[in-house]
């Protein structure tokens, strides 16, 4: 989810929010415009049992890094 001062809209990946979560927004009177494609990546180091390990978000089509 991005939410920026100007255009003022909440821009969100498909199937990024829940359905109740986007009504509860619009209601509160935000502006939500869902992209039609992955607009990002996230690759994040994370720690896990055996130490650290690389990892990328899937939505883009990425795969763990080693």
């Amino acid at each position: 989810m991005h939410h920026q001062s100007l255009p003022d809209e909440i821009v969100y990946q498909p199937g990024g929010l829940f359905p109740g979560t986007i009504s509860r927004l619009q209601a509160m009177g935000h502006t939500l415009v869902e992209r039609t494609v992955y607009s990002a990546e996230i690759a994040a180091i994370g720690r896990g049992g055996n130490g650290w390990i690389g990892v990328a978000d899937r939505a883009g089509g990425s795969a763990r890094a080693y």
